[in-house]
């Protein structure tokens, strides 16, 4: 805050009167500031002035501005608005010198029932909205009712004929009206009333009791300027703050409170969408909009680098997973190698503690051996003084003998004048007797090729996996598991008859399993029975027989099911088509499980048709399947099934629902799926 200071504050201090925007002193207002005044004040006047003197003095270097006092009635820099504190939030202006209001939400005072609050952006005052009327759905859960502008639980007794929680009538036990608000009838028309949102009205003969049918979705419209839907079986103004996200409003969410912030703000619409919506600056933290539309905004860890190295000696930042901010930069120790040698004749340079830079390259002196003789044929080499490498490898001449003979197959090497080793130790070929034979039942010996010495006397060789009888005892790769190269049958892991070889290592390959065929198993044990083309053009493999396939119709298999999708050539009414399938040998499908209306729904898109399965509903408005199994799993498209019943009783995949399922009129001409068990 900055300082102020006056002469109207030291004269007030000593007892001058203040006020009207004068200075006042016993009766002389008018010579305040004239010399006379200061000629008749008390020693302790006199110091007072002098101290406020200095202060002025003081303030002058501070700051000659004058000041900013909210309370003032003046509107300063900083204030949006003065009232004097009066001590009143509601007159536009806060005691804080803020304005009351700037937009509708911050009116709010959380309660529906009682009306919008509306910022007056004249007068930055709120005013009152238009209470909503008796009946208005304030609460779904449990279900809450405006009753005079108030938001309380809709119940039996409370005055208000509440149609969507089921009552008819107010209040109970009066006028034929029953303990749950309900009441007895005779015929339809007794039930009627005025509310589109509950559905159709009629009397149960049965019970006597009225009920309610055909009842409209929540959210769905009925009413326009202003956009009214249904909200718990009543026409509504649809509004933000109901707990219902109304789309047809443009509603993302809608949480029932105008909290900002919390993935829902106070216009319906979410907090973020995406992670850049959510940027607070920080190079260490990670911008997050969170799966339930709130902005995160978690520490990085180490894996991420905040600031980069600006050389060797420098070291890079990473962030530390506590702090939004990179760590202060340092360098590496002096002591740690930042140049590593380049060759023998250079040196490690060393950081030095206090720079992000590398020292100049250096280099061992001239004295230094930098190459020590590699090998009988080679010279010791020493460094130039001058340079990381070391001088050129020079080696001895090519008359010098580097290796003499070490046997009766070996030959002396000389030095090549060329290379630091002595030449690769030669021997005597292959072709040279270093052993003669000693008799019939001994082979002579021959230099390997590859050893200095004559090999010793050869025993009869060691059987090897070769296909072959080494040792001549009449018996293939004896020792192993079975002889290179042969083949065998074997059983599969699906009980059919594969075959399996010898491998190059003797030992017994994995079953093949043979081709498939038509014969009803899977003899390829991928299972699934009879697939692929597996009979003569013209036929296919229904229940493991080669047939002539059935007219207009293709054939493909699932698990241990085959199936025909018909009606290319020409189209069948539901019960035509299930009589058609029935006749050869099948019936019209059914699509018991996730995988196999998902085969039968991709072979149908894949035609473009809409076709007939094997789902009907029965005389009790029941839907089955023809092989009467229990619908137990369902993919109706959006909006089905519709229709009253009976109407549109057959099942089809529908080309306009993604070929999701859709109910129909049976006698619709359509292609139509035949199913085999096998």
């Amino acid at each position: 805050m900055k300082k102020y200071y006056s002469m109207f504050f030291v004269v007030c201090i000593i007892n001058f009167s203040c006020g009207g925007g004068e200075v006042k002193t016993d009766g002389h207002a008018d010579s305040v500031y004239e010399e006379d005044l200061f000629e008749e004040t008390t020693d302790i006047q006199k110091d007072l002035i002098d101290v406020q003197e200095d202060l002025t003095e003081e303030a002058t270097d501070i700051e000659s501005e004058v000041p900013i006092t909210c309370g003032n009635g003046i509107v300063d820099d900083g204030e949006e608005c003065d009232d004097e504190k009066n001590g009143n939030p509601d007159d536009g202006c806060t005691d804080e010198c803020r304005y009351s209001c700037h937009v509708d939400s911050d009116c709010s005072d959380g309660e529906i029932c009682n009306g919008e609050e509306i910022c007056n952006l004249e007068y930055h005052v709120c005013s009152e909205g238009t209470p909503h009327e008796d009946g208005f759905v304030c609460l779904s859960e449990p279900r809450s009712i405006c009753l005079n502008g108030e938001c309380r639980e809709s119940i039996c007794g409370d005055g208000f004929i509440d149609s969507g929680a089921g009552e008819f009538c107010e209040p109970p036990g009066n006028n034929g009206c029953k303990e749950d608000c309900t009441f007895e009838c005779n015929n339809d028309f007794e039930c009627y009333n005025d509310e589109v949102c509950d559905g159709e009205e009629f009397c149960d003969l049965t019970t006597h009791t009225c009920a309610h049918r055909n009842v409209p979705p929540e959210g769905a419209e009925c009413g326009t300027d202003p956009r009214k839907i249904c909200l718990g079986g009543r026409c509504q103004v649809s509004v933000c703050g109901d707990t219902f996200v109304d789309t047809g409003s443009f509603e993302e969410c809608d949480d029932g409170n105008a909290i900002e912030g919390d993935g829902c703000d106070n216009d319906c619409t979410f907090s973020c969408h995406s992670n850049s919506e959510c940027d607070d600056g920080h190079i260490c933290t990670d911008n997050i909009c969170t799966s339930s539309h709130t902005c995160d905004y978690p520490f990085l860890g180490s894996e991420t680098v905040c600031r980069v190295s600006a050389g060797a000696c420098d070291i890079e930042e990473r962030c530390d997973g506590a702090n939004p901010d990179c760590p202060v930069n340092s360098f590496r120790p002096s002591g740690y190698e930042c140049r590593a040698s380049m060759g023998i004749c250079d040196v490690v340079e060393y950081c030095t503690g206090f720079s992000p830079l590398c020292p100049a390259d250096g280099f061992l002196s001239s004295d230094t051996v930098c190459r020590p003789s590699a090998g009988p044929c080679d010279v010791t080499e020493h460094c130039s003084g001058t340079s990381a490498e070391c001088p050129v490898d020079s080696f001895l001449s090519s008359d010098t003998i580097c290796r003499p003979s070490a046997g009766d197959c070996d030959i002396a090497e000389y030095c090549t004048g060329t290379s630091a080793a002595c030449p690769r130790d030669a021997f005597l070929p292959s072709t040279t007797v270093c052993r003669p034979s000693t008799g019939p039942c001994d082979a002579e010996e021959y230099c390997t090729g590859s050893s200095a010495t004559c090999p010793p006397d050869a025993p009869p060789p060691v059987e090897t996996c070769n296909g072959l009888d080494d040792d001549c005892d009449d018996v293939c790769d004896d020792g192993f598991e079975c002889c290179r190269g042969i083949t065998e049958s074997c059983t599969t892991t699906c009980g059919t008859t594969g075959t399996k070889i010898c491998s190059n290592w003797c030992t017994w390959g994995s079953c093949v399993p043979p081709t498939e065929t038509c014969n009803g198993i899977d003899d390829d044990c991928d299972g699934t029975v009879d697939e692929g083309t597996i009979c003569p053009p013209g036929q296919s493999c229904i229940m493991g027989r080669c047939v002539s396939t059935p007219s207009g119709c293709r054939v493909s298999h699932y698990l241990a099911h085959t199936y025909a999708l018909c009606g290319e050539n020409s189209c069948l009414s539901w019960s035509d088509a299930r009589n058609r399938c029935i006749s050869i040998g099948g019936y019209l499908a059914t699509a018991t499980s996730s995988g196999e209306d998902t085969f039968l729904l991709n072979w149908a898109s894949s035609m473009g048709w809409d076709v007939w399965f094997g789902l009907y509903r029965d005389s009790l408005c029941v839907w089955r399947w023809v092989t009467a199994e229990p619908v137990s799993y369902t993919n109706w498209a959006p909006g089905q099934p519709d229709g009253s019943c009976p109407d549109q009783e057959c099942g089809q995949y529908w080309s306009e629902g993604s070929y999701r399922w859709d109910n129909n009129w049976c006698d619709r001409c359509r292609g139509y799926f035949c199913e085999w068990d096998g």
